[in-house]
C-alpha cells in the first residue's frame, strides 16, 4: 500500500508504504494500481528504517 509520494530533485518520484504481499526486488518492473489508471515502473530500491534491504 502506498502511503505517500514525494518528488525529490535529482532522484525523481519516490513512493513510500508497505509491501503487503509478494516479493519486490531492485530492478524489477512493478505495476501501481489504484483509483486512477495503473502505471508500470521499475523498483530502484527497497528500504526499511533508512537501510537498504
Amino acid at each position: 500500500a502506498i502511503e505517500d509520494v514525494f518528488s525529490i530533485e535529482g532522484r525523481g518520484t519516490v513512493a513510500t508504504g508497505r509491501i503487503e504481499r509478494g516479493v519486490v526486488k531492485t530492478g524489477e518492473e512493478v505495476e501501481i494500481i489504484g483509483l486512477k489508471e495503473s502505471q508500470k515502473t521499475v523498483c530502484t530500491g527497497v528500504e526499511m528504517f533508512r537501510k537498504l534491504l
